[in-house]
């Protein structure tokens, strides 16, 4: 193995977890029972297939033809994040950053909250 195809490596190993995990996923969309270790490979089969996997080769492809060591951060990160999604630990961060300290009011919940009749008074 030569110096430039240890390069490669690092992005090659972050598309591997990612294509298992989306082609493990695809089967349980089509409802066929197959026992998953995380229910999330299943929800997240299309970010996994597209951007962790075909994303990441086709960055390590133009970083190739590129022919720049910088090149290869692109794909680099992409398999990192990859790794990250089907680890579960990207999911596990935007839910806690999403979580909102109070309930978020869409103008649709407004709305239907305004057209309620209100609650009858009790008598005093």
């Amino acid at each position: 193995m030569t110096t430039v195809a240890v390069r490669r490596l690092p992005a090659l190993l972050g598309a591997g977890p990612a294509l298992a995990a989306g082609v493990w996923g695809g089967p349980a969309l089509l409802g066929l029972g197959v026992p998953l270790p995380r229910q999330a490979f299943a929800a997240q089969h299309g970010p996994l297939m597209a951007l962790g996997f075909l994303g990441t080769l086709i960055a390590l492809e133009r970083a190739v033809a590129l022919g720049r060591t910088w090149g290869y951060a692109a794909p680099a990160l992409g398999a990192l994040g990859a790794v990250a999604l089907a680890a579960f630990v990207a999911t596990a961060v935007v839910t806690a950053i999403r979580k909102p300290s109070r309930p978020v009011r869409t103008p649709r919940a407004q709305a239907a909250r305004s057209a309620r009749p209100a609650s009858p008074k009790e008598p005093s």
